[in-house]
Order: structure tokens, then C-alpha cells, then sequence
């Protein structure tokens, strides 16, 4: 009975998911993946004039649970309601970059494909030369660590160029001092944690129940809205103000709504920048 050194099935499964030296190349050529070729790559970042600074205020429509670490026996309990605040600058980067192709690690890795592949050609086809199948595949392999050997000829290339890459750095996580929620003409003060008190909570309340005018974000001589749409609202008087049982839900409502809404305030550079005290 002849010895099958690598089953059909194996040998087919091999070619189709792991391929090879020259069918990897291939591949990386035609989905323009070739800066995996690139060897002692180098780059450098020059910072691109034009920085942006903005407030980011997140009304969170739904109770927030303080989640305890794992392994911990005490239960997640409700947070007290608080706005979240995130300030970050925006900048953008020209990366220049130099590298080459085809070095002597490429031609190594070549080299040492084309006699893993002769290996796998030859016992495969010696271990199955009754089987269409395994012929077809040593085939393959064979042709694959031929091509791996004309690749490992290739000459050495240099290549260059440079892409715009977008940098955001993180300012300060609390609300700056002044900030305001302006609801149906008053306004409450937001302190550094986001907090807006319990007259502050039952004016968000009351204006997500009737929505009338704007739900605006204030700083100094700057206001922006607070967006606030249809799934919004029912977000947040379907956790706030269920309906009775047996009453059913709204049928305006999805079953997925958002968890948060936003308001974002673009600001001159600097100003909300937060330096730590020592």
C-alpha cells in the first residue's frame, strides 16, 4: 500500500488558505498592500499649521452605573446625573516617509520559500502520484517556489513619499469654570463634575417630557445646542418615565435608541487648555 505523505484534502487546504511565497507577493500587489515589503522604513512627522480646540459636553439620556472591579462583591450602583466633559485639540501631521524594497531579508525569506515549497512539492507529489488532486497541488508548489526564486532576484528599491495623518490630543476631562445649561431662557451653572443640581435635573427633566425652544451648552459668549432629536427624547423618557404595566410602550420608539447626547463647541486654541497643579 503506498504511504500518503499529505492527504488531498490537507494538500488542497494548504494551497487554497496558505498559498504561497510568490502567490502572497502576488496578492499584496493587487489589494495595494506593498508597504508590508518595506524594510528599515523611516519617517518623520512635521506638524501642519491650522490646530483646532473644542468642547465636547455629553448629556448621558439614561441612568449611568458605577461599574466596581471584577471580583468584587459589591453591586454596581446609579451614579448621581452629571454631564460629561471633554476638551481636545485637533491637528493634523504630513508624515514623510523613506524605506526600500527587495533588501537582503526579502531575498533570505525567498531563498528559504523556495526550498520550503520544493520540499512540499516533492514530498506531495511523491506521496500521491495516483491522486489528480495532490498532483495538482505539488504542481502549484512547484510553480510557486520557482516563481520565489526569480522574486529572490529582484532588485533592491527605494521608495518615499508622505500622507496627511490626523493627531488628537486629550486637554482636560472636567467642565471648564463658567459653563452653563440654558433651558427655556434660564440658565444653570455646571460645576467642574458635571453636576447641575436637583433644580438644574428637574429642568432637563421637564424639557425632554415637552421639548420647547433649545437645550443650549453656554461659555463666556459662546452657545451651542444640545441635539436633541425624536429618539433622543424617547431615550430618555423611556428610562426616566416608563410607562405603567400593561401600558405599553411608545410605538414611536425603536427597541435601539441612543445612549447619550451631544453638544460640541469649537474654541480658540489655549482656551480651555488645563495645566495640572504641582
Amino acid at each position: 500500500m503506498r504511504r500518503i505523505v499529505v492527504g488531498t484534502a490537507v494538500a488542497v487546504a494548504l494551497a487554497v488558505a496558505g498559498g504561497g511565497c510568490f502567490t502572497s507577493w502576488a496578492i499584496t500587489q493587487a489589494v495595494g498592500g506593498q508597504r508590508i515589503l518595506d524594510e528599515k522604513t523611516r519617517s518623520e512627522a512635521v506638524p501642519i499649521p491650522g490646530v483646532k480646540e473644542e468642547l465636547r459636553v455629553r448629556l448621558p439620556l439614561r441612568e449611568e452605573l458605577l461599574v466596581t472591579p471584577a471580583g468584587s462583591l459589591e453591586a454596581p450602583r446609579p451614579l448621581p446625573f452629571a454631564l460629561d466633559c471633554r476638551t481636545n485639540q485637533f491637528a493634523r501631521d504630513q508624515v514623510h516617509r523613506v524605506a526600500f524594497r527587495y533588501g537582503s531579508t526579502w531575498k533570505k525569506i525567498a531563498v528559504m520559500m523556495l526550498v520550503i515549497e520544493a520540499g512540499i512539492a516533492a514530498s506531495v507529489y511523491l506521496g500521491n502520484d495516483q491522486d489528480p488532486g495532490a498532483q495538482v497541488v505539488a504542481g502549484f508548489f512547484a510553480a510557486d517556489a520557482l516563481a520565489s526564486g526569480v522574486l529572490a532576484l529582484a532588485p533592491r528599491k527605494d521608495v518615499s513619499g508622505s500622507e496627511t495623518v490626523p493627531r488628537t490630543s486629550p486637554i482636560r476631562d472636567d467642565c471648564p469654570e463658567g459653563l452653563e445649561l440654558a433651558i427655556g431662557g434660564e440658565r444653570y451653572p455646571v460645576d467642574a463634575a458635571g453636576g447641575v443640581g436637583e433644580v438644574g435635573f428637574a429642568a432637563i427633566d421637564g424639557w425632554m417630557q415637552q421639548p420647547i425652544g433649545r437645550m443650549d451648552v453656554i461659555l463666556g459668549d459662546r452657545a451651542v445646542p444640545v441635539i436633541v432629536g425624536d429618539l433622543e427624547l424617547c431615550q430618555w423618557n423611556r428610562a426616566r418615565h416608563p410607562p405603567p404595566p400593561g401600558g405599553g410602550s411608545d410605538p414611536r420608539c425603536p427597541l435601539v435608541l441612543p445612549t447619550s447626547a451631544y453638544a460640541t463647541m469649537p474654541v480658540p486654541v489655549g482656551t480651555l487648555t488645563h495645566i495640572a497643579e504641582p
